[in-house]
């Protein structure tokens, strides 16, 4: 009875642990969004009439992400992602946010070839432009370790409330 008293306590400790996390992280992504956004208007405003080319009408059609977000099992890959500060782990797989190293362009006699997204509305664009876009990276890093944390609270949830029912059974 004290055995299973004490894990409904650990597990019940573990779910609290990851509510925290999750709020955290969720706490870093709207902030980190509202930063973004708001950085994002100061570019418009700095950049004039021609801030029009910030406007979602505006972006070229091979404009892809430059950011994505990957699940994988903690014993693949190698490299500098395998021991990275912001990975997440979860239920067995690693989640991270890898940057995209080439977005094929259009012309097929040429090799792929990165370009920065925010190269696309001049080459002197405004200092806020590019911590906005600083800001938006942080928000999907902050969204992959929410994602995981929310994951890993649903898992001791239910492990608490099945140690919690079974608790109940032993002392009826």
């Amino acid at each position: 009875m004290a055995g299973v008293g004490e894990a409904v306590d650990e597990a019940l400790m573990a779910y609290l642990k990851d509510v925290d996390e999750y709020q955290t992280s969720m706490a870093e992504v709207v902030a980190a969004c509202k930063a973004g956004m708001l950085e994002l208007a100061r570019a418009r405003k700095s950049m004039g009439f021609k801030g029009c080319a910030v406007s979602q009408l505006q972006y070229p059609s091979r404009m892809k992400a430059s950011r994505k977000v990957v699940v994988k099992d903690e014993n693949e890959g190698e490299g500098i992602l395998a021991n990275s500060d912001n990975d997440q782990f979860c239920d067995g797989k690693r989640i991270f946010v890898e940057a995209i190293e080439s977005i094929p362009e259009q012309t097929e006699d040429e090799d792929p070839v990165f370009v920065d997204p925010i190269k696309w509305f001049g080459v002197l664009v405004p200092s806020s432009l590019r911590v906005s876009q600083k800001g938006f990276v942080r928000a999907v890093e902050s969204a992959a370790a929410a994602s995981a944390a929310y994951i890993n609270m649903k898992r001791d949830y239910a492990r608490f409330r099945h140690l919690l029912s079974s608790k109940k059974k032993i002392t009826e």
